[in-house]
Formats: structure tokens, C-alpha cells, sequence
């Protein structure tokens, strides 16, 4: 975990749990299968056990970019769109 922390910090994003675990989980992707969608990192995470919203993952991600740390965010805002209610609101599944 201090790896992350780290890694957090030198792209300037205070270290929170969900960053953390969230960083985890893509690190650990790209060893195995390389790309995965926000959806993808939600279901991690409720697979690990962990109470992180779908919501947080699409903003942590968004702040992941921002910092450089992944790329690719036009694939997972398409998948963000299919998960919106006719109200407006993004659905935590």
C-alpha cells in the first residue's frame, strides 16, 4: 500500500481508501488482462469486499487522468452514459 501512497502523491491527489483500492485493482489489471472499464473496477471492488459507490470509481478515474495516471477515458465515459436512469442520475449498482 505504501507503493500506491506514493504514487498518489507525487501526482498530487491526497491519498484517500478509494483511490487506494482503486489504484490497486488497475495495477493489478494491467498484469493480467490490461484494460478495464469503470464498470469493470466497480465490480472488483464489490468482489474484494469493498463499499466504494459506482459514482466514486467514475470521479476517482476522472482525477486519475487529470494526473496522468491512466488513460483511455473516453471508453469508460461511453460505458458511463449506459448507465444513467431516464431521471439524469448515474444508478450505484
Amino acid at each position: 500500500m505504501a507503493e500506491e501512497n506514493q504514487e498518489l502523491r507525487k501526482a498530487g491527489l491526497k491519498v484517500t481508501l478509494p483511490r487506494v483500492k482503486i489504484l490497486q485493482i488497475l495495477e493489478t489489471s494491467q498484469l493480467a488482462s490490461g484494460h478495464m472499464s469503470a464498470e469493470d473496477v466497480y465490480m472488483a471492488l464489490r468482489t474484494a469486499g469493498e463499499d466504494v459507490g459506482l459514482a466514486t470509481v467514475y470521479r476517482v478515474l476522472t482525477q486519475f487522468e487529470g494526473a496522468g495516471l491512466v488513460t483511455g477515458v473516453p471508453a469508460w465515459i461511453v460505458s458511463r452514459a449506459a448507465t444513467r436512469s431516464r431521471a439524469g442520475r448515474v444508478l450505484e449498482r
